[in-house]
Order: C-alpha cells, then sequence, then structure tokens
C-alpha cells in the first residue's frame, strides 16, 4: 500500500472502514452470484441438450425394437405405435420375447449356413435343436425335431433331436427310449452326453457296456471336453469310477480345443471329480479305545452346481457343533484343523450356557451330507443332522439313506421334495424317529407318511450360546439439522448375504460363517437380511430384524415368520434342553439303542403335540354358492335332442364334454372320432357356455345317432381362480358339478377336446374301476408325478400372497392322504358319479377350488388320492411327452401346443385327417331336428 493509500485509511473511522469492508464484500458476492447464474444457466443449458439426445436415442431404440418385433413375428404391425409418449420404454417380458424370436431365427439362419457349408444334415439338425435351446426357444426346438421325426427320411435325426430336447425337462425315460431305438453309432456321434444321461438312469448296465466299448475301440462317441466330463461324472455316480476315470483322461485330452473360459472351468472340475476317487472303499480310520466318533456336517459333494455357496447355509452346521462345545469335561481329538475349530467354539461358551459332565473324549470327522457313501468314519459315528437332506448327484444319485456307519439325530430338518421319501428313506426315518423338523410343512409330510415328527424349529436361533449380541452403545441426543427433500441420504440397502466358494474346506466355511454372525451381533442398526438363516440367527440373539421374504408362502418359512421373544426363547429352549439330553446319553457311552430310547423320551411331548396340530383343522368351509340351486337352474335351461336314427346296439356310453363357444368345431372333431369308432349309441352330456338353439340343432343333424344333453351353466360363477392355466377356460371347472348336475348318472367318460379318440370308446366305459371312484392315467412327466409334489408346488408359486392359505392347503391335502400318490392326468377320465355324491363330493371339495383358487384337475386329484383306478397308457397318449406309437387309443395334445395351431406338433396329421373326416360328415347335412327344451 502507498504512502497516499495508508494516510487515508488512517483518516478513516473504525465504522467506515468495517462499512467498506461489508460493501465491498457485497459487492464481490454480487459478482459471484452472477457468475453462478450464468454457470447455471450454461449447465441447464447442457443438461436440456443431453435430455433431448437422450430421448431421441431412446426413440430411436425403440423404433428399433418396434421394428425387430415386428419382423420377428412378436409385435403386430401398429401405426398407432409410431406415436408412442416418448422415452416409453417395453416391459422386460416383451423384451425377453423378442430377444428369444431374435436368437431363434439366427438358430435357423445358422442351419442354412450350415447346409451350404456341407456339413451333413443331422448334424446340422442337432446343432440347431441345441441353438435354441441356447435361445431359450423350447418350444421352437420341439416342434423343429418333432417336424423332423415326421419326415420319414430323417426320422431317426428327429427322435436324437426330441431326446435333445426333453432329457433336461426331464423326460429321460421317453429321451432314452427315442435314443436306444435308433443306430447307436448316429446317437454317439450327434448325442453322446444325452444319450449316456439317459441310459445311466433307465439302463445303467447298457450305459456301462456301451462306455466299455467305446474305450475298447468297438464303438466311437463325439464329445468335447465339456462332453467327456459328463460322461465322466454320469459314471462316477454310477460307481464306476475306472471307468469314470478314463473319460477324464479324454476330457483332459480335449481342454486345447475349448476356449480359455470354458478350459478353465473344465479343469477346476476335473481336478474336484478326481478329488473323491477311492473314497467309496477307503478304509475308516482306527478309533481308539474309549473315544466317541462325533461328525460335523460336511456340505461339500462331487457335484460343484449342488454345493451350496451362500455362507447362510453353514450356520446350521455351526450352530450343531456349538451344542457339542457347551459340554465342558469333552475332550475333542481328530484332524487338528477340527479340533482347535472346536476349541475356539467353546471358548464362547457362556459359563451359564455350558454343561457340566460326563467326561469323555470325542474324535471329530467331516461327514458329506450329500454322500455320507463317500467318507470313511467309524461305526457308530454320531451326527446332528440339521437342514437339507441329501441333494442329487449329477442328477442321477440322491446318497440317502445315510451310510450305515452314521447314527444320525435328527434335530431340525427341511425337506422340500416329497421325491426324496422312497420307501427306503420313509423306513430309514422311521427308525431313527421322532424327526425334529424346521417348519411346520415338513412335520405335516412326515406325519402323512406315519414318521413320528414334531416341530423342533430352527437351529440357527440357538447360535446365541457361541454368540452374544453386542449392547448398544449410548450416544449423547444431538440436535438433528432439518435438511431439504432434495439432499435427505439415500435408504440404505441390505448388503447381499457373503458367500463362499465351492470347493472351501469346511472350516473355512464354519470360519466364516462364524465371522458373519459375529457381524450380525454387531450391527447397531435394524438388520435387513436376504436369507432365511441370517434372520433365524439374528433373532436368536434378540436383535432387531426386519426379514420381508420374495415369497412368504414358501415351504421352508411355515412357522418360522413373525416370531416374537417368547416364541423365539420357547425354540431355543426346546431345541438346547432336548439336545444336551441326547448329547449327554452319548457322551456318557449309553448303547445306540438307550441313545434312542432317551431321544424318543425329550421328543415324545413335541411329538404329541404336533399330532394334535395334524387333526386341529376346522372343517372346511361350504361352497359360495349353491351347487343344488346352481344345477336346478342349468337344468331349467337345458336341451335334450333324442337321436333320430338308428345306431349300434347295445347299452348307451355317456360321454360328458366341457367347452365355451371357442371350442365348438374341436367338439365336432373329437365327437365324430368317437362316434365313428364306438360299437353302442353314444348320448353325449355337454356342459357349455355362449352356445344357443342353433348350435344345438347343427350338432343333432351333424350326428343323428348321438343324443344330445345340452347343460348350459354361463351363470355358474366359481369366483377368482388363481389357479387357471393359459390354455383352459372356466368351462373345464364346469365337470366339477356332475355328481349333482346328474343325479341320475351312474357313470360318465369324461373327454377333453384336445384329444381324439383312435378307438372303441366303450371299452374304455366298462372298465372295472375297482371300487374307486375315478380311473385316469398317471401323469408321465416326473415332475408332476407327486401328488404333495403338486399341492406344495402350488401353494408356494400360487398363493404367494396369501402364506396363511398355503399352509392351510398343505396341512389339509397331507391330512386326507396318507404319503404319496401318483398325479392323474384329467384329460380322459372314468367318473362312478354315484360314488362321488356319496362322498360328498360338491360340499366337501368344491370349495377347495373357492378357497384355494384351484383348477379342476388339482381338485379332482386331492378328491381321488390313491383311490383312482389307472387305465392303460394307449388310452391318454400324450405326443408332447411319449413316443406314439400304432397302439394310441386316444391321443391327448396336453399343454398350449396344439394340433390346429400353426406350429407344427407331434401327430399333427391324426388331427388334420379327423378334420378331413368331419368336413366329409359335414358335405351331407341332413335336416336338423327339432329341439326338445327341459
Amino acid at each position: 500500500m502507498g504512502a497516499k493509500s495508508r494516510s487515508a485509511a488512517a483518516e478513516q473511522q473504525p465504522g467506515e472502514i468495517v462499512e467498506d469492508r461489508l460493501r465491498h464484500q457485497v459487492a464481490r458476492l454480487r459478482e459471484r452470484n452472477e457468475k453462478l447464474q450464468q454457470q447455471n444457466e450454461r449447465l441447464h443449458d447442457r443438461l436440456a441438450a443431453r435430455a433431448a439426445n437422450e430421448a431421441r436415442r431412446i426413440e430411436a431404440l425403440m423404433q428399433m425394437f418396434r421394428s425387430l418385433g415386428r419382423t420377428y413375428g412378436v409385435l403386430e404391425p401398429d401405426p398407432e405405435a409410431e406415436n408412442e409418449e416418448p422415452g416409453r420404454l417395453p416391459g422386460p417380458m416383451l423384451v425377453a420375447k423378442v430377444e428369444t424370436a431374435a436368437l431363434a431365427r439366427h438358430a435357423f439362419e445358422s442351419l442354412i449356413e450350415r447346409l451350404t457349408a456341407d456339413e451333413d444334415f443331422p448334424a446340422a439338425a442337432v446343432a440347431t435343436t441345441r441353438a435354441l435351446l441356447t435361445a431359450r426357444s423350447r418350444a421352437a426346438a420341439r416342434s423343429f425335431a418333432q417336424l423332423l421325426q415326421h419326415q420319414q427320411s430323417w426320422a431317426s435325426t428327429g427322435d436324437i433331436c426330441v431326446a435333445v430336447v426333453i432329457v433336461g425337462e426331464p423326460m429321460v425315460g421317453t429321451a432314452w427310449t427315442l435314443l436306444s431305438r435308433t443306430d447307436l453309432s448316429l446317437v454317439l456321434h450327434l448325442a453322446p452326453v444325452e444319450y449316456f444321461r439317459a441310459a445311466f438312469e433307465c439302463a445303467p448296465q447298457t450305459a456301462k457296456a456301451s462306455l466299455e466299448a467305446i474305450r475298447a475301440g468297438d464303438l466311437e462317441a463325439d464329445a468335447d471336453a465339456e462332453g467327456w466330463l459328463a460322461i465322466a461324472q454320469f459314471s462316477f455316480a454310477a460307481q464306476l469310477e475306472e471307468l469314470s476315470s478314463w473319460a477324464l483322461d479324454r476330457a483332459e485330452e480335449l481342454l486345447d480345443r475349448a476356449d480359455e473360459e470354458t478350459r478353465e472351468q473344465v479343469s477346476d472340475d476335473i481336478a474336484r471329480l478326481r478329488s473323491w476317487y477311492g473314497r467309496l472303499s477307503a478304509a475308516p480310520p482306527e478309533l481308539p479305545a474309549g473315544e466317541i466318533p462325533f461328525a460335523l456336517l460336511d456340505l461339500q459333494q462331487p457335484d460343484r452346481s449342488a454345493v451350496p455357496t451362500e455362507l447362510d447355509d453353514y450356520l446350521e452346521p455351526l450352530a450343531a457343533l456349538g451344542q457339542l462345545v457347551r459340554h465342558r469335561d469333552v475332550q475333542f481329538t481328530g484332524p487338528d484343523d477340527l479340533t482347535e475349530f472346536a476349541a475356539q467354539l467353546r471358548r464362547r461358551v457362556p459359563a451359564d450356557d455350558a454343561i457340566l459332565g460326563p467326561s469323555a473324549t470325542v474324535r471329530l470327522h467331516r461327514v458329506h451330507r450329500d454322500v455320507t457313501s463317500y467318507c470313511a468314519v467309524p461305526d457308530g459315528t454320531w451326527l446332528i443332522v440339521a437342514g437339507e437332506l441329501p441333494h442329487a448327484m449329477f442328477e442321477l444319485r440322491t446318497d440317502m439313506p445315510f451310510d450305515a456307519r452314521v447314527r444320525p439325530i435328527f434335530a431340525s430338518i427341511h425337506i422340500d421334495r416329497p421325491l426324496l421319501l422312497t420307501s427306503d428313506v420313509i423306513d430309514y426315518l422311521r427308525r431313527h424317529a421322532p424327526i425334529g423338523c424346521r417348519d411346520w410343512r415338513t412335520v405335516a409330510l412326515l406325519q402323512a407318511a406315519k414318521i413320528p415328527a414334531y416341530f423342533a424349529g430352527a437351529l440357527a436361533t440357538t447360535l446365541n450360546t457361541v454368540v452374544r449380541a453386542q449392547p448398544p452403545q449410548t450416544a449423547p441426543d444431538l440436535p438433528v439439522p432439518e435438511l431439504p427433500a432434495a439432499e435427505l441420504p439415500a435408504p440404505e440397502l441390505p448388503a447381499p448375504e457373503p458367500t463362499v466358494a465351492a470347493g472351501t474346506d469346511l472350516i473355512e466355511q464354519l470360519t466364516a460363517a462364524l465371522q458373519h454372525v459375529d457381524q450380525l451381533a454387531a450391527s447397531e442398526q435394524k438388520l435387513v437380511p436376504e436369507r432365511l438363516h441370517a434372520y433365524l440367527a439374528a433373532r436368536g440373539m434378540g436383535l432387531e430384524v426386519d426379514y420381508q421374504p420374495l415369497n412368504p408362502a414358501a415351504a421352508r418359512f411355515d412357522g418360522l415368520l413373525g416370531l416374537d421373544d417368547a416364541a423365539v426363547a420357547g425354540m431355543q429352549a426346546g431345541l438346547t434342553s432336548r439336545l444336551a439330553a441326547v448329547l449327554t446319553a452319548i457322551l456318557s457311552g449309553k448303547s445306540e439303542d438307550e441313545v434312542y430310547s432317551v431321544w424318543r423320551e425329550v421328543c415324545a411331548a413335541e411329538v404329541q403335540r404336533a399330532e394334535a396340530w395334524r387333526h386341529e383343522l376346522p372343517p372346511i368351509p361350504p361352497p359360495t354358492f349353491d351347487v343344488a340351486q346352481a344345477c336346478a337352474e342349468v337344468h331349467r335351461n337345458s336341451v335334450t335332442v333324442e337321436r333320430c336314427a338308428p345306431g349300434p346296439g347295445g347299452a348307451e356310453i355317456n360321454v360328458e364334454f366341457s367347452l365355451d363357444a371357442n371350442y365348438a368345431h374341436q367338439l365336432a372333431v373329437v365327437l365324430n372320432s368317437i362316434v365313428e369308432r364306438c360299437s353302442r349309441p353314444v348320448r353325449a352330456f355337454v356342459l357349455c357356455r355362449d352356445l344357443g338353439a342353433d348350435d344345438f340343432a347343427h350338432f343333432a343333424a351333424l350326428f343323428p345317432t348321438v343324443s344330445f344333453v345340452w347343460l348350459p351353466t354361463d351363470h355358474v360363477d366359481y369366483g377368482p381362480l388363481s389357479g387357471m392355466i393359459s390354455h383352459i377356460t372356466v368351462s373345464t371347472m364346469d365337470r366339477l358339478l356332475l355328481p349333482d348336475l346328474l343325479p341320475d348318472v351312474t357313470r360318465v367318460i369324461h373327454h377333453d377336446l384336445d384329444a381324439l379318440c383312435l378307438a372303441d370308446l366303450a371299452e374304455l366305459y366298462d372298465i372295472d374301476l375297482g371300487g374307486n371312484p375315478i380311473a385316469g392315467r398317471d401323469n408321465p412327466h416326473p415332475n408332476f408325478g407327486s401328488g404333495f409334489l403338486s399341492v406344495i408346488n402350488y401353494a408356494e408359486h400360487r398363493l404367494q400372497e396369501a402364506p396363511e392359505l398355503a399352509s392351510e392347503l398343505v396341512r389339509r391335502t397331507h391330512l386326507l392322504h396318507d404319503f404319496d400318490y401318483e398325479v392323474f392326468n384329467a384329460g380322459i377320465l372314468v367318473l362312478d358319479l354315484a360314488q362321488m355324491r356319496a362322498d360328498s363330493f360338491s360340499r366337501d371339495y368344491l370349495p377347495f377350488a373357492q378357497r384355494f383358487g384351484l383348477h379342476d384337475q388339482h381338485v379332482l386329484n386331492i378328491y381321488a388320492g390313491a383311490r383312482r383306478t389307472a387305465f392303460e397308457t394307449s388310452w391318454n397318449r400324450f405326443p408332447r411327452y411319449e413316443v406314439v406309437e400304432s397302439d394310441a387309443k386316444i391321443l391327448h395334445w396336453l399343454g398350449q401346443g396344439k394340433p390346429w395351431r400353426r406350429t407344427y406338433i407331434a401327430a399333427r396329421e391324426y388331427w388334420k385327417q379327423a378334420e378331413l373326416a368331419l368336413a366329409e360328415r359335414e358335405q351331407s347335412l341332413p335336416n336338423p331336428p327339432t329341439a326338445a327344451s327341459g
């Protein structure tokens, strides 16, 4: 500052100096504010330009999407679509449809490319089938394969292509039928993996002989490294380790031909499988005198895809060990890593949870849940079992019952696969009962199989014996500033549950699981876990938890959601006291019989309580409408047209059809196929909607030898039915009224309208029902064969918004029937209406449709259960699932693939011939007779 400036400043008073400084700061602030406004304006312009560009980009993408959708036949041409709201994006399902259609188109274009490149047609056809499956276009793959089957020149190739499609559905039996009737050298050239997958399940000796022939050089199989690995895995599951090892050698030889990612994955799986060789025949280690063998449950197995990777799954084995280490006077021996971890866990047990005496030495072992046969443990090795029962190895073999060297204590198990309960497994569980169940659905399932069982709850809730929640730290109250809405922090999302690698060692898994629980215990905020056991462990430690599973109706949650403190405490007390008693008996050196006697004693009260729970359901509420009144209304509107021309001799057969106006043509086709072949006169009971006098007269003229009873059911309303599937209508429900609607009829055949009769239906009508109310054929699909599984799946998937109803449905059906019964297909049935009336069918079973949303096939299966006569499969043959042989008497195109649609479906030619036969009949129509009402 110069002298003059200093002099001027000196002359100013202090207040003036402050005032000048403030004016100067205000001027600077204004200048800065103007600059900020300018910057904001420029930023706004840039953002607006960017938004406009983004909108143009989205609209360009939408135009391209609409063009692709129209090109691939997913979207219909729509001029108004060009003027849709800008930025409106298609839903994920529509995008997936267009993507699938595009990939399918590409698959067929690749077929042409392969053929023009001189690739042989069978190889190109199988490659196209695989490409369609990869494109998630299973329907197109099936149609393409079945079309080849229909061409005499390519029938064998078609058989192989169909087998490739259905082996993974899994329709393994039908796949084997197709592959085993085809030239083996062609099959091994085009589909060796599918061949061995089907052969090892359906004909293991044939599979072994074929593989030995390949090893000897008598046959050749065209498989890459992945294919030979799969064959090695199938062989291992069949306990053919020598052949499995040879197949692995072939896989290794071909590794250099695979891409880097495939090579790495196949190499890992080869190493994993080799590590299991020799274990099946390994001799168990010698047990030192006086030591008690005890196993920790390991979840590893040879099939990497079946090994859980979420730490959540290892909380139950951790909790089981936590119960053992409570016993203070026990010394642990065995592998160092096991004993060191057990000692570490013991140090965590609070003094008030410790159990004193008896003194014992326990030798620790590993037992793999899914493959106990491959674990070399001494005879009499004790094992606390909690969680799921064994999973299948390579989809071929489930190692259950456990190996005979293992003595299980079933403390808290969950069963979600009723098919696991084979007769051997049921006997095994009965021998080791009572069975503690983690959820009530498992209780109901085992009770139906007459296995003593009870609700134990989750062992993960007892982890509070080794991990205690930290008391929250008290923080001083501080004022919380109010933030504008734009500045509020985004809500915290639940962190994903930690995972472990599929090949991780047991102690690494348990250590990581323990750390996971420690982290839960240290949380000072409400927990929002993603998985069940983390929630249960947190509740067991008394933590505040907000757990909202995606599907609360799933079986594994039944009895475990919304637990209050008292329920958790009761669950913990029951589990710990029962296990303390049985472990004390084991550690005291009691015999096997004495230990299981103690187990039965300490569980007896809970088993009795579970039995009482089983029978405490009130009667199901009656139908929401008056069935008698509804049937009376149908009869008031009914129309009977007696035959006006002589037909075959003998007593009438009663045949019932249910339809609306959309299926009038199909009724004519099907009825013509019946009349042309039936040796006796037909009386057709037609439950119909949207049909009228003109329709009745037309059919009477078309079929003058048939007597018709038209029963309009338009006014019958069953309420909302969540179980209805896309390709059926409410008219199919009307047959549930048959016992009351036809009070004077004793027996009737129900015949679906997507089924074609190729034989004399009188033969089926006269079948001996053996005292059962229904005759029908088994559902051939293994995933839909179990009656209990069908109910469990329905409850989980269709009643997600009503978990209480899901639980009730399972309880009611499991109480009605002993475990288990085979599901029958309801498309072709012989019904004893007199027996159904005696069973009060309408009163007791029609409500299942209304209360739970079930469709008619579900209701009929729940009603009949095992009280069903199985007739020959030829009377209801499914082209979709089965090989159509010349013995077929009725072809039934169940599902969405119908023979009158554009897409080819197997055996469609039979339907086309039937339509031609109907056309010939229509060309010679007589004058229609007069219909009589009432």
